[in-house]
């Protein structure tokens, strides 16, 4: 794992010494969809201590396409494929009171999360979708995709809940209006597939806390996280119509 986190540091410090395509999204001399020029936007959205970024949200306004972008592991795989039978044997991640199990070692996972500070290798499910919320057209592309914006769920919320562009700071107007954007999408989305995700309902996690004991820690579906529901539900479904086409 450790190995193969030192290579994909060297192949990101790679791909940003490689000139970007004039338009984003067109394909590059590094042979992915290129996202990183016109400042179109990558958001993260996590719960508060969440240490691995593995999808990201934006759309793209030239082409109106929505934009979902989920780490690509494939490159670290090829690579190493003692992790991969790792990851066969394990299946799933698990969350259990004393911590996540998760398919891949932490250096390893250090290794595909989406970084905020460099280059990211992506597939990305570019979806257009009609005024009723169903999909039009789905393109899957090994992409590359700026740096991320991590932003936590409660914050997410309050930019959302924002009634204009001066109660939100300057740095965060972009990101708030872009997942306004996606919200508005999402919400149209839902609606039509009738898709539910316990809107507004509690959901609990067991953890064992510092003194050793078993405690539930809940959280509320909030916009955000019906947001984030909803276009990973729709990545699952571009990838179905994909897969048969």
């Amino acid at each position: 794992a450790k190995e193969a986190l030192s290579k994909t540091q060297k192949r990101r410090a790679a791909l940003e010494k490689v000139a970007t395509p004039n338009r984003p999204g067109r394909k590059g001399p590094h042979g992915r969809h290129d996202y990183r020029e016109a400042g179109l936007g990558a958001y993260a959205l996590d719960p508060p201590g969440s240490e691995f970024a593995d999808d990201a949200l934006g759309f793209d306004p030239e082409t109106g396409e929505i934009l979902i972008h989920i780490a690509d592991v494939q490159p670290l795989l090829e690579s190493a494929p003692e992790l991969e039978a790792l990851a066969r044997q394990r299946g799933e991640a698990l969350y259990l009171p004393d911590g996540p199990l998760h398919l891949l070692p932490p250096q390893a996972l250090q290794a595909v999360s989406l970084s905020d500070r460099e280059v990211n290798e992506c597939v990305t499910a570019a979806v257009t979708l009609g005024k009723d919320g169903g999909v039009v057209n789905v393109r899957f592309l090994l992409s590359l995709i700026p740096p991320i914006t991590r932003i936590r769920y409660d914050e997410a919320n309050d930019l959302l809940a924002a009634a204009s562009p001066e109660q939100v700071p300057a740095y965060r107007r972009k990101a708030t209006a872009d997942l306004a954007v996606l919200l508005e999408v999402s919400t149209a989305r839902r609606g039509m597939t009738k898709r539910s995700f316990s809107d507004g309902k509690r959901v609990s996690r067991v953890k064992r806390n510092n003194d050793g004991e078993l405690e539930a820690i809940s959280f509320q579906r909030t916009p955000a996280h019906l947001m984030v529901d909803e276009f990973l539900a729709l990545y699952s479904e571009a990838g179905r119509r994909f897969l048969k086409a």
